[in-house]
């Protein structure tokens, strides 16, 4: 396995790739991998997380063919805010 050069951390491999469009139409991908068994969005019926690029932020989600659910965020009982995005693509490698 692989390891984070600095931190000498196993790296994660991604799973697959979604691609969607905002409003102004402009194309964006990002990569998404397994989330840990033990994360609270494994644990909340999320079992994907989606990384962004090119803000190196992180959501836990729901994957599916053309829909996307992303937690968000988490009210005041912890339980998942979501949002649906519709995907243009979804790629799991075989």
């Amino acid at each position: 396995m692989q390891t984070t050069p600095h931190l000498g951390a196993p790296m994660k491999k991604p799973v697959g790739q979604i691609e969607w469009r905002d409003e102004s139409g402009r194309k964006h991908w990002a990569e998404f991998y397994l989330a840990a068994d033990n994360s609270w969005g494994a644990l909340n019926g999320f079992p994907f997380e989606i990384e962004f690029n090119k803000t190196g932020q992180k959501r836990f989600a729901q994957i599916l063919r053309t829909v996307v659910h992303v937690a968000i965020d988490e009210d005041e009982t912890g339980k998942p805010i979501t949002d649906k995005w519709t995907v243009k693509r979804t790629d799991f490698p075989a």
